[in-house]
């Protein structure tokens, strides 16, 4: 199963071992920004939020 890493950008605040449905949750809820980071497990290149496809999409 593929983890990822988070990072709240304005805490500093750094969370590991998240699933894609965690993530999902966690941006449905309001708890990740669009200038949050994202990464995949054992990558070193963290991304921001708005670039992870389907992550912040808006509903409609």
């Amino acid at each position: 199963m593929r983890t990822f890493n988070l990072k709240i950008r304005d805490s500093k605040e750094v969370f590991y071992d998240l699933s894609l449905e965690e993530l999902k949750r966690m941006a449905d809820g309001g708890e990740i920004t669009r200038e949050d980071e994202v990464r995949e497990d054992g990558h070193t290149t963290w991304h921001k939020a708005a670039t992870v496809k389907g992550l912040l999409e808006t509903k409609s």
